[in-house]
């Protein structure tokens, strides 16, 4: 698994501090796809490993639109580039037998045509955006975009009402949330 895991260090996935952490996850890595806008996820344990292909956390469209499994997609990119060892192994542990009923319901994700493989959706899930619609929305609804102007005007309310040493409280938090939040391209 490590071979596997810094293989794809090398191809460009990054560790990050916004990876949500599932129970039993023992590694994780993030890669910006499609200029960031998407993102694919790679989920490490030690029974499975799980990749999906989303959309990017820069974005509040990234709640709202679908999840698609990655895992051909990651087959593909390292079949020539680890051992032939390691490769079994990801093959191994990206089985459907392996992966858990939320992961298997998922559709499959077609990489090289960019749209969905299978079923509308195996479960009858529906997401609220496809991949076009949350691509569009995302670049007016980025987390860099709408944070600071939300919290510059919660600032100068508060600040109107409490005085200046709560705006400029208030002020200083929001540019600390800003410069924590994730951008896109930048896991």
């Amino acid at each position: 698994m490590s071979e596997l895991y810094n293989e794809l260090i090398n191809k460009g996935f990054r560790e990050t501090r916004w990876q949500y952490i599932f129970e039993g996850q023992i590694g994780g890595l993030v890669f910006p796809y499609n200029d960031g806008r998407n993102e694919v996820h790679v989920r490490f344990y030690s029974d499975r490993i799980f990749s999906e292909y989303e959309v990017g956390r820069s974005s509040f469209a990234h709640f709202l639109g679908p999840f698609l499994n990655a895992n051909p997609f990651l087959l593909d990119l390292l079949k020539d580039s680890v051992s032939d060892d390691s490769y079994a192994l990801l093959g191994e542990y990206t089985k459907q037998y392996r992966l858990k009923d939320e992961e298997n319901a998922l559709e499959d994700w077609d990489y090289q045509k960019q749209t969905p493989i299978g079923p509308a959706n195996r479960e009858g899930k529906r997401y609220l955006l496809n991949f076009e619609l949350a691509n569009s929305l995302g670049r007016f609804f980025q987390w860099k975009a709408v944070v600071p102007i939300t919290g510059v005007m919660i600032s100068v309310f508060l600040g109107l009402g409490l005085g200046l040493p709560v705006f400029l409280v208030s002020l200083l938090l929001v540019l600390f949330i800003y410069s924590k939040l994730p951008a896109m391209g930048c896991p």
